[in-house]
């Protein structure tokens, strides 16, 4: 489930601030979003589709809305394991029922 891509894109929107690495050359938001699923720290990122840059990023603050060409997104989008052993935990791991 952690792995999904693309249903929690924030676009035209940038988070400004708390970069940890600049990217080019990378092709889509979708592989920028992958970039950062890999590299150490990262929690969010934004994307410059006219530039094909990829910032990732160590926070999502500094949200700035409106921005044309800038998309941003979390590291992962939907349940991650984590979130989902949490649910498991807190409803005793048996005849649970997890959307």
């Amino acid at each position: 489930m952690g792995l999904s891509l693309g249903d929690c894109f924030e676009f035209d929107t940038d988070l400004v601030g708390n970069d940890l690495t600049e990217h080019t050359s990378v092709p889509s938001v979708d592989d920028c979003q992958r970039v950062c699923q890999v590299e150490a720290g990262c929690t969010h990122f934004t994307y410059q589709e006219s530039q094909l840059k990829c910032k990732t990023k160590t926070s999502d603050s500094g949200r700035t809305n409106l921005v044309a060409g800038f998309d941003s997104g979390p590291k992962y989008c939907g349940k991650t394991f984590d979130s989902l052993m949490f649910a498991l935990h807190t409803c005793g791991g048996s005849n649970c029922i997890l959307l």
